[in-house]
């Protein structure tokens, strides 16, 4: 099972078990639906309900009923089978990716940096890293087939000193 890493569950809500939940997904319309299976610790829970309130995921999640209940799972994280979202491209598909600009091949995609805006591509080239917004600025176009993400580079984006 290949599980991605979709938030924290930060604090509870009320007395019946409501989970509040910190993600900065930008798939959340596919993943908080009744139904659908979210891992914590590697146990799965059914989402029950759904819920936005200010910048917190509001879920209740089966099996969770108590404010009891819900304290334990406090702190822990997220996650969701890749499998189970197989037909959507998410951030985490750009890890391994060759990243190509005008000027050529210029790395391959490590990692994922969550931000507080936005989210970042941690890119290797040489011994170097630097990172690339996730904004449609600097992304240009993904080719999935070819495992290559093409970015718009700005003066500054990579230090070639």
């Amino acid at each position: 099972m290949n599980l991605i890493h979709i938030g924290t569950i930060v604090n509870t809500h009320g007395l019946k078990g409501e989970l509040r939940i910190l993600s900065s997904i930008s798939f959340k319309e596919h993943v908080f639906l009744p139904s659908f299976v979210f891992y914590v610790e590697e146990k799965p829970y059914k989402v029950v309900s759904y819920r936005k309130h200010k910048q917190y995921d509001m879920v209740v999640l089966e099996g969770i009923s108590s404010i009891e209940d819900a304290l334990l799972l406090k702190g822990r994280d997220v996650f969701i089978n890749r499998a189970d979202v197989k037909d959507i491209f998410i951030e985490n598909d750009y890890i391994g990716m060759e990243v190509y600009s005008a000027k050529g091949n210029r790395g391959e995609v490590t990692a994922i940096v969550k931000g507080v805006m936005y989210n970042y591509l941690e890119v290797h080239l040489q011994e170097k890293k630097y990172y690339v917004p996730l904004v449609p600025a600097f992304i240009e176009k993904v080719n999935e087939q070819e495992n290559k993400v093409f970015i718009q580079e700005m003066e500054g984006l990579i230090d070639e000193d």
